[in-house]
């Protein structure tokens, strides 16, 4: 399965967002939405901070039940979407550039 994963690059905003894709067609078009490469725009002029999309595809099912619960203690994340987003960039392979020939 081929997830998108956004993040920011200020250390004080720790939440992840999480997309599924059934095709890397649509996953691209997700990536290209934010700027080339799924690199955002930078928040602010006197701000360097932007957000980064990142593609990833994982085999395998997602924690679920007690293993969600132990997935948020363990990478100390407070919403449930922030830790599969964790576990995803973590356990899954970087596909966000196109494989050379």
């Amino acid at each position: 399965m081929i997830y998108g994963v956004q993040f920011s690059t200020d250390s004080r905003d720790r939440r992840e967002k999480l997309e599924k894709f059934r095709s890397m067609r649509e996953a691209r078009r997700w990536l290209e939405e934010v700027g080339p490469l799924g690199i955002g725009e930078q928040f602010a002029p006197d701000n360097g901070h932007r957000y980064i999309r990142r593609l990833y595809e994982l085999y395998g099912r997602l924690p679920a039940g007690e293993a969600l619960i132990d997935l948020m203690q363990e990478v100390r994340a407070a919403d449930r979407e922030t830790a599969l987003a964790r576990h995803v960039r973590h356990e899954g392979d970087d596909v966000t550039t196109p494989r050379a020939a």
